[in-house]
């Protein structure tokens, strides 16, 4: 998981300029001139700036033919504020249509923590025949990474319809390869699945439909699995909520601990006995232990919550008995050992956590895939160097724990460039954060101590932020730590 920045309040100061003051009459002259002088941002600047006047806790559904009360609603609603699924563009989410293959793949590439790969893909590999298969323009980068990540083989695509229903059994057989256990199921696939109607698997497939069930992502009714039924939006919902549940990724924020209070937009939670605060968005939803939706007010002190965030906020939060326990797990340090063994190999690793460094070593076996970022080919155990900085992804199976991967971070930093119109302002005594809306989406950065701050003509502070301010911020990328390098106010 992309660990997410602590952010230590002391006090919490949501500064906002309007353009109007209570004395505006008097002020008539002034506000001219003020207009006339910005007028190439002005005009954004009202359309968003009523929205923030203050925070302010209006939860709305995100989908207005989904109930309160539908079986699945949590579930489409957790996924909805998460932005893993968006519906049909215009408030609905059509739960009881079935599911296709394009939108089954796409939601397994965006819960592993992939999309950023598929969004960067243009073109299908070329073994893949572009005759062979439609494949909305949207979609490309998700099937080719699918192919790439052999979630999907050149086989399967040669029939592949990516508008037709996607089949119970095909999405558990994506699910699990997804999970890097493909091969394991391959070779259970003589196993007892425990269904009535096993008969009815396609052949091939009841190693997948043994593992998806013994994870506990998906179970059958009545003793059935109904392996050629259409899985429905709504069961889409509940089956990748699972998966999200289970799954931990570098792009997945997830924080867990016991409540302590919510002051003016920000909550506190004590975790590994110490204070924890974090963001809320104003849109965040919240359920209690029995499923059920509730408000901020209803949750009580030392109740053990779950956080979920997007764009650097909280936006879900659910009561929780004990931590989650996670099917696939990602650690990530520096290689201090590397050992050979007759049974395969070990590699040790040196995690920081709490500013302590701890000693973790890893089994590698004949399955497990080594890379490096950005690169295709892929590595061999030798390619590792005591030193190098890796990833490593782990699946827990029952008491098997298969290290599936090991990537080899790439050291160089990225320079991602974005502009924008400033539309609130938060501060703390360590840290300060600016939210922009970038083409109608609104995201927040932290801006951190050696952040230049600028304009065209000297440097600045951060006093000198403005609501309404166009700015251009640059963002240094580096071994998965993001810093804003740089601030240029554009008015």
């Amino acid at each position: 998981m992309k660990k997410f920045k602590i952010i230590k309040l002391v006090a919490m100061m949501l500064v906002f300029s309007l353009v109007f003051s209570n004395v505006a009459m008097a002020k008539k002259d002034s506000y001219d001139k003020y207009r006339k002088e910005k007028a190439n941002w002005s005009k954004k600047y009202e359309e968003f700036v009523d929205k923030y006047k203050k925070w302010d806790y209006k939860y709305t559904k995100k989908f207005e033919d989904v109930e309160r009360e539908h079986w699945a609603n949590k579930a489409i609603e957790r996924m909805g504020v998460k932005n893993y699924i968006v519906g049909d563009g215009k408030g609905k989410f059509l739960p009881n249509k079935p599911t296709k293959n394009i939108e089954a793949i796409t939601m397994i590439i965006r819960i592993m923590g992939w999309e950023k790969e598929a969004k960067a893909i243009d073109d299908l590999p070329d073994a893949i025949d572009d005759d062979d298969i439609e494949i909305p323009g949207w979609g490309i980068g998700y099937i080719a990474l699918a192919y790439e990540k052999g979630i999907i083989t050149e086989d399967e695509l040669e029939d592949f319809n990516a508008n037709a229903p996607v089949k119970r059994y095909a999405v558990a057989k994506y699910i699990i390869r997804a999970l890097g256990l493909g091969n394991e199921a391959d070779e259970k696939d003589d196993e007892n699945v425990d269904f009535e109607d096993d008969f009815s698997i396609p052949e091939g497939n009841k190693g997948y439909i043994y593992y998806i069930n013994k994870l506990g992502l998906m179970s059958g009714y009545n003793k059935l699995f109904n392996p050629m039924k259409n899985l429905t939006r709504a069961e889409m919902a509940i089956l990748f909520s699972r998966l999200d549940n289970k799954v931990e990724t570098e792009e997945d924020e997830v924080e867990m601990g016991k409540f302590s209070q919510i002051n003016n937009g920000i909550i506190t939670i004590k975790k590994d006995n110490e204070t924890e605060r974090y963001l809320l968005s104003e849109n965040v939803i919240v359920y209690d232990l029995e499923g059920k939706e509730i408000t901020l007010n209803d949750i009580s002190e030392n109740d053990e919550i779950q956080l979920e965030f997007f764009d650097h906020k909280v936006v879900y939060i659910e009561l929780i008995k004990e931590k989650i326990e996670k099917i696939q797990q990602i650690h990530e340090g520096k290689v201090s050992k590397i050992v050979e063994k007759i049974d395969g190999h070990e590699i040790s690793i040196l995690i920081t956590n709490n500013d302590e460094e701890q000693e973790k070593t890893f089994v590698i076996v004949e399955n497990t895939t080594i890379n490096k970022e950005d690169v295709d080919t892929e590595l061999q155990l030798s390619d590792i160097q005591i030193g190098d900085i890796v990833k490593v992804t782990e699946v827990t199976e029952g008491d098997n724990i298969n290290v599936i991967n090991i990537t080899i971070k790439v050291k160089q930093p990225t320079v991602l460039v974005e502009e924008g119109v400033v539309v609130s302002l938060a501060e703390t005594i360590s840290e300060k954060f600016v939210t922009i809306n970038i083409e109608n989406t609104e995201k927040t950065f932290v801006i951190e101590e050696g952040t230049i701050i600028k304009n065209a003509e000297q440097d600045l502070g951060v006093g000198d932020i403005k609501i309404g301010d166009v700015v251009r911020v640059t963002k240094i990328i580096e071994m998965d730590i993001e810093k804003i390098n740089l601030i240029e106010i554009l008015n």
